[in-house]
């Protein structure tokens, strides 16, 4: 059973309120302490409570994508039968996740990441603030794989752009509105995610 999704307070507002996406976005570039504005005493506490501010809406907005992946990919009982599971994880800082804006884990089909070659990469991206799942297969490093039965997975389309081929959920939802009521719309992903794995499944 789906445990129930908790939204915190900081990230409802974010997506709800222009002003304050407007305003953290500002202020997560700050974070690394370069360049601080020059401050009185009092100001410079309401800045340093600004900045803790949105410090806590980066760090629950890249939770948030953990719990999206394991909630939809995650929740399949056969995932571990994908094999050599691989997650980059020194590539995903959480600045690196809120700038990118997806989070992901890929799994290669002889079992040994460190051997490369055929592979399959779930993702979960919230680009442009649109919720959607994604699936790129590779046959090695650099070339795409061909569909294969992923092309049968309900719920998703191949998409070939700019060079990428990959595919992506039919489903997309603003995070104002998932945010809203996640528990309604990560129902619908995680019945896209069986549908693929189970095909990725067929086809080693």
């Amino acid at each position: 059973m789906m445990n129930k999704f908790t939204i915190s307070e900081g990230l409802m507002d974010y997506y709800s309120k222009p002003d304050i996406a407007e305003a953290v976005d500002s202020l997560v570039d700050k974070l690394n302490g370069k360049n601080p504005p020059e401050l009185s005493w009092e100001e410079s506490q309401k800045y340093n409570r600004a900045l803790l501010m949105a410090a806590q809406v980066r760090a629950d907005y890249v939770d948030l994508l953990y719990r999206i992946w394991e909630e939809t990919f995650g929740a399949h009982d056969r995932l571990d039968d994908l094999r050599g599971e691989y997650f980059y994880s020194y590539g995903f800082s959480i600045s690196e996740i809120w700038k990118d804006k997806w989070l992901e884990r890929t799994y290669y089909r002889n079992g040994n990441p460190d051997e490369g070659g055929k592979n399959d990469t779930l993702l979960v991206s919230t680009e442009g603030d649109k919720l959607s799942l994604q699936v790129w297969r590779y046959k090695d490093e650099d070339s795409p794989a061909r569909p294969g039965r992923a092309n049968d997975a309900e719920g998703w389309k191949y998409v070939k752009k700019d060079g990428d081929n990959y595919f992506i959920t039919e489903k997309h939802v603003s995070m104002k509105k998932f945010v809203e009521n996640p528990d309604e719309y990560i129902v619908e992903f995680r019945k896209a995610a069986k549908s693929m794995i189970d095909k990725l499944l067929e086809q080693p």
